[in-house]
This record gives structure tokens, C-alpha cells and sequence, in this order.
């Protein structure tokens, strides 16, 4: 139930940023991280449920990941983690998620 509870408050969440993007109210607040950073926080955060599943969740580090870039980084924390939600619930138990990225121009 405090699954569902969580799931639903996100969705609900979600809509709510969607709402604010359409009517122009979403104030971006730019913060310096770096990726490598958020993404192993974000992998920490779903090892319990990685390892409840038996999957592997690996972090490849990539040309960019070290470097400091200028975000949001609650929303691009959030972005990412409903990806890797995502992965995570549709990868089937035993499975392998891979995050590896790149700098584009």
C-alpha cells in the first residue's frame, strides 16, 4: 500500500510540474552538480529494490560525467529517476540496466 501511496503522490506530482510548464509558471532554479554525483545517488537509492529483484544496475562512467554543469537538479534528478523507475519495473528479475551516456555539441 505505501508503494502505491509513493507511485500515485509521483504521478500526481508529474502532472502537476506538466501543468506549470503549459502555463509558463515553472521557474527553473540552475544549480552546478555533476552527473556522475546524481547518478550514483539515484543508484543508491533503488539498490533495495535492484537487489529485491535480483537485477543489476550499472553506472557506466562516460567523457562528461566528472565535469560541472549548470541544472535544475531536482528536475533532472527527477527526470533520470523516472527513467531508471522505469528500467527497473520493466527490466524482468535477473536483468541488466545500463546507464552510460555522452557530451553532445
Amino acid at each position: 500500500m505505501q508503494t502505491g501511496i509513493k507511485r500515485l503522490r509521483s504521478i500526481v506530482d508529474d502532472m502537476l510540474d506538466v501543468s506549470m510548464i503549459d502555463n509558463d509558471l515553472l521557474k527553473l532554479n540552475f544549480q552546478p552538480i555533476q552527473l556522475e554525483n546524481l547518478l550514483e545517488i539515484l543508484k543508491r537509492d533503488l539498490s533495495e529494490t535492484v537487489s529485491r529483484r535480483k537485477q543489476t544496475l550499472e553506472i557506466k562512467p562516460f567523457d562528461g560525467s566528472d565535469k560541472w554543469v549548470y541544472v535544475d537538479s531536482a528536475r533532472i534528478m527527477q527526470a533520470i529517476r523516472n527513467i531508471l523507475d522505469n528500467a527497473v519495473k520493466y527490466t524482468p528479475d535477473g536483468g541488466r540496466i545500463t546507464v552510460d551516456g555522452r557530451i553532445l555539441p
